[in-house]
């Protein structure tokens, strides 16, 4: 092995490891530019999730207030017709009452 040899061989590898730490270098400097719009993406849609949770949350605290059951509101209509036929016996027999005590007048 002549020194010019040795040599090439040294400037072999040294070039190698300057090439290879640029390659690295270069490939690391992506790979954190690819993570960081990676996490600013992340962020994003994590935003828009915690802005959907927050309007569900409002929608289902609403939900009791706007929205009624089907049975339940069948229900209130029975009761309030049952209620509605009370007063109309009750009228029906206030006139009946005001009528009979104008006869008697006459």
């Amino acid at each position: 092995m002549g020194p010019e040899l040795l040599g090439v061989i040294i400037t072999a590898a040294s070039s190698a490891v300057i090439a290879g730490s640029w390659v690295g270098r270069r490939g690391g400097e992506q790979l954190k530019e690819r993570l960081r719009n990676l996490n600013d993406k992340f962020e994003t849609e994590t935003e828009k999730l915690d802005d959907r949770i927050k309007e569900l949350e409002s929608i289902s605290t609403r939900l009791p207030i706007e929205y009624v059951l089907k049975a339940d509101y069948i229900r209130e209509l029975q009761k309030m017709n049952i209620q509605f036929n009370q007063i109309q016996e009750k009228l029906d027999r206030l006139i009946q009452t005001i009528l009979s005590s104008r006869k008697v007048d006459l």
